[in-house]
């Protein structure tokens, strides 16, 4: 594939995770005006966020699966217009009942249409350097904190929550629309005759296992486990903004922590992806993981140089479930069926936010402090980050076909 080819690709991908940072990652600025507004307690405000994530959990296997025979821009086109009636219908609803009817819709195309797809069309263009492919286009989702970060809390004490999220939706109809445009004639349609079309492998036989095999190991289900558990950990980024409230810091400081942060995130996931490159995969995993779980600790002391110190730490270490995951799963399946492997994994990853995006805010309402999970929470990643170290060290049994 030429080069130019390859740029609108990645510049695709870049607008389809930018759709996906709006579902993700702007969601922590609306948790106290929607509370307050409904008059529902903030572990009920997200439990919409969770009905998304369950959805999306069902639909992104089968995004995958189609998008392992089909043409990946009729999945972008479903992900463009349901996503933008989804978001404009939440500046319209005034119950948290109709939140939850709206985020039925929304998990129709939150991840499968973003995330999963934009994956797909990385592994089929950029074979020969994914990992630097990945972070850049993974990379989306911080440019999307950012600005959203500097435009949201103004907006939303200025004239509410509602026009909040219909600019979103406005975002998510130029994003998404834009990428539809850019695909087409690169890599959007799969060569049904198992070759690879696009990289550094053109006309080679796919290496790797298909999805069936891989359901028939136990160590898919255990990489599920671990992938839906850091979802959990990682999930903690839409309760930042509250937590520095908690912490005494005003609007503008919670602002300022909160662009910093996705500007590091930004350039931790492009790093990332140039460490799994060059610096190997197992190596680049552990550093990512043990950064994430020192970040939490030291954003629990408060003061200044703690606080600075965690986000830098979090903001590269909250690169796992974007940029890892996808490169891990196809460095222990292999390339076969990736986008069928990619998408049934990716729902760990929906599991593990629809779960964790309630239970972090159940234990403010229970505890009245979010201290408690952010001292038990790198703990498990510490663990999360050993297992599937393991699995990857031994991703040579996992590659060949199951002998019935």
């Amino acid at each position: 594939m030429d080069g130019f080819r390859k740029k609108k690709i990645l510049l695709a991908g870049v607008l389809m995770i930018f759709s996906y940072g709006l579902v993700n990652n702007t969601i922590g600025f609306f948790v106290t005006p929607v509370s307050e507004s409904l008059g529902c307690s903030r572990a009920a405000f997200n439990l919409y966020y969770s009905v998304s994530c369950i959805v999306s959990l069902l639909a992104a296997p089968v995004c995958g699966r189609f998008l392992q025979q089909q043409n990946a821009r009729k999945v972008i086109a479903a992900g463009w217009a349901v996503g933008t009636v989804t978001f404009a219908a939440f500046s319209l609803c005034t119950r948290i009942e109709l939140f939850y009817a709206a985020a039925l819709f929304l998990g129709l195309v939150q991840q499968g249409t973003t995330s999963v797809a934009a994956m797909v069309l990385i592994q089929r263009a950029c074979a020969d350097n994914s990992g630097s492919a990945t972070g850049l286009v993974m990379s989306g989702t911080g440019i999307c904190s950012v600005s959203m970060s500097l435009v949201l809390p103004m907006l939303i004490e200025r004239r509410g929550w509602q026009p909040a999220y219909f600019l979103e939706a406005v975002l998510w109809f130029l994003a998404m629309g834009a990428a539809f445009f850019l695909v087409k004639g690169t890599v959007e349609q799969p060569d049904f005759r198992g070759k690879q079309t696009g990289g550094a492998e053109k006309g080679a036989e796919i290496q790797g296992i298909s999805l069936k095999d891989a359901l028939c190991r136990s160590g898919f289900y255990v990489l599920f486990l671990c992938f839906a558990v850091q979802g959990m950990c990682t999930i903690v980024i839409q309760h930042i903004p509250s937590f520095l409230t908690e912490l005494g810091k005003s609007a503008a400081e919670a602002g300022t922590v909160m662009a910093l942060f996705s500007v590091i995130l930004i350039v931790g996931k492009i790093v990332l992806g140039i460490l799994f490159d060059h610096f190997g995969a197992v190596k680049s995993l552990i550093l990512n993981f043990l950064s994430l779980a020192l970040g939490m600790w030291l954003l629990i002391g408060g003061h200044n140089g703690f606080l600075y110190s965690g986000v830098v730490l979090m903001g590269f270490g909250m690169a796992s479930i974007t940029v890892l995951f996808p490169l891990v799963t196809e460095y222990v399946f292999g390339k076969r069926e990736y986008p069928s492997l990619w998408g049934m994994m990716s729902m760990a990853i929906s599991c593990g936010t629809a779960c964790g995006s309630p239970l972090w805010g159940m234990v403010y309402d229970l505890s009245g402090s979010y201290r408690p999970a952010f001292l038990f929470m790198p703990v498990v990643i510490v663990a999360n980050a050993a297992v599937i170290a393991g699995i990857m060290s031994h991703r040579g049994t996992y590659k060949r076909p199951v002998v019935s």
